[in-house]
């Protein structure tokens, strides 16, 4: 996994939550039936896709059982700050907050994130983890996301990868 926690600079203009929120809604309550009937598909993330849309700071994958990065996070080393995600879902990229605070370390135990009608939570394994190179670790992990409309996907058998 690439880091980024350096490589990425803060991006502002605005309340994050609120723009994010106005962005996020995937289908209104009031769309035609086959918005809604369409399955969730997540597509694979590349670096360029995340490194201006997440804050800076430190970050975590997690990767599919078949290999493709399918949620990114970064969160600053600060128990008092929330996290941000990133997946792709049906083409449209979905900016996600994690539901309550506790920086970096909230990010290692796994987490939950939402924003507008689009939620997402990565359960890892617990235990210490698997280190890979100098600075990284690796848990078995699952990923599931939700939209409001009860459509989600879940992906088992995956890996949560934090550190650089």
């Amino acid at each position: 996994m690439a880091a980024f926690s350096l490589a990425l600079g803060a991006c502002s203009g605005g309340d994050d939550a609120t723009d994010a929120d106005k962005a996020n809604h995937y289908a209104p309550a009031d769309a035609p039936p086959t918005a809604k009937e369409r399955p969730v598909v997540l597509e694979p993330l590349v670096y360029a896709d995340y490194e201006n849309r997440l804050d800076a700071g430190l970050s975590c994958n997690f990767t599919s059982s078949d290999g493709r990065n399918l949620f990114a996070a970064s969160a600053p080393d600060d128990s008092a700050a929330k996290g941000k995600g990133l997946v792709k879902v049906n083409g449209d990229f979905r900016t996600l907050r994690t539901d309550r605070v506790g920086g970096y370390a909230l990010l290692r135990e796994g987490a939950s994130f939402h924003s507008g009608g689009i939620s997402a939570s990565i359960q890892r394994a617990s235990g210490e983890g698997r280190r890979e190179g100098v600075e990284s670790t690796v848990w078995p992990a699952s990923l599931h996301v939700a939209i409001e409309d009860g459509r989600d996907v879940s992906y088992d058998g995956g890996r949560w990868s934090c550190g650089a």
